[in-house]
């Protein structure tokens, strides 16, 4: 390797790392080393190869480069402070770190930031890839940021599917509510109900208000209890939502929304001996309930891995090849409902 080095003018550790074919080291130089090395009959030790990756894993990964993270939620200039995007963007963070991996957030909707600023803080900071993370992707930023989606190679995670010109991870709405009602069913429970909003399954593309409907086809007519759709995470509990829990008399409620439980305890309904309670979602502080954990773990590193396999590549994955990757997510049994029911 020291001759190597040697004949091209470069260190020890640059031709290790071209060797290796490390992103650092620029292609040409790269293909350079490559090519002196097969001239002069270089040949690595399979050995000391293992010996050194093992060292290198024990000393801490490489850095390897900066990746934007773009927030597009237009009222949330932080993800940390967001219940449901904290932990995406905690896993961005973590699992970036773990490979080496800078991440620099910026909110698309801040005063400071327009088409032209965000691509010359890209070209100037050498970012050439992003994650995009929120609950909508609104037609002005699709066309406003034309040029970015074009130059950057982009992932989202978590946004809606409709006219996105890249590929996205997401939970599989669908899958969430018929996992809800059939671990509900396992357990006993006869009449379950969705308490959510109609705007928030409007940003979902109404898959969760279908998945319910396709779920209440496996349940008798008589249990077939319509979606309350004007819930408001931000006022108290309405009379028009107690009348509609004593006219339908739901034995468990699903909905998205932890502080709807205290709203109906409060009522006089106790759980899990009146109602039993599942929020579609792992939300901190408030794990002990039963939730559907939607594993946002998993759709951060598949969002990664797929990011980085473009950029790696050097590939821009055009329009008309984009994927979408769906997760399931995982039942997790809390305080809120009833066991499921032992099998004879």
């Amino acid at each position: 390797m020291a001759d190597i080095a040697a004949e091209l003018g470069l260190s020890v550790s640059t031709i290790s790392l071209a060797i290796r074919q490390n992103p650092r080291i620029p292609e040409e130089t790269r293909n350079r080393v490559v090519a002196t090395a097969q001239r002069l009959g270089y040949k690595a030790n399979p050995v000391l190869s293992e010996l050194m990756s093992e060292l290198r894993r024990h000393r801490g990964i490489d850095y390897q480069r900066t990746i934007a993270l773009l927030n597009t939620h237009p009222t949330c200039p932080s993800l940390a402070a967001h219940p449901a995007y904290a932990a995406i963007r905690q896993n961005c963070g973590n699992h970036a770190a773990q490979h080496g991996y800078v991440i620099d957030e910026f909110w698309i909707f801040s005063p400071d930031i327009n088409p032209v600023r965000l691509a010359t803080i890209l070209h100037n900071r050498n970012i050439h890839g992003a994650l995009i993370i929120g609950p909508q992707f609104p037609e002005a930023i699709r066309e406003n940021y034309a040029s970015i989606w074009r130059d950057l190679t982009c992932v989202g995670i978590g946004l809606p599917c409709a006219d996105i010109p890249f590929s996205n991870t997401r939970i599989d709405h669908h899958t969430l509510i018929l996992d809800a009602i059939n671990n509900l069913r396992a357990a006993g429970y006869l009449r379950p109900a969705l308490v959510f909003s109609a705007e928030a399954d409007r940003l979902v593309e109404g898959r969760v208000s279908a998945g319910y409907a396709h779920a209440l086809l496996q349940l008798p007519p008589t249990s077939r209890l319509p979606i309350y759709s004007q819930y408001n995470a931000s006022q108290p509990i309405s009379n028009d939502l107690l009348r509609w829990l004593d006219h339908y008399q739901p034995d468990a409620v699903i909905s998205i929304y932890p502080d709807l439980l205290s709203q109906i305890t409060t009522h006089g309904w106790a759980c899990p001996e009146r109602i039993g309670f599942v929020l579609l979602d792992r939300i901190a502080g408030h794990e002990h309930l039963t939730h559907l954990d939607q594993r946002h773990d998993l759709q951060c590193e598949a969002a990664f891995d797929l990011l980085v396999g473009h950029l790696t590549r050097h590939q821009h994955a055009p329009a008309d090849s984009t994927r979408l990757i769906l997760n399931r997510p995982r039942w997790v049994q809390g305080a809120t409902t009833r066991a499921p029911l032992l099998s004879e």
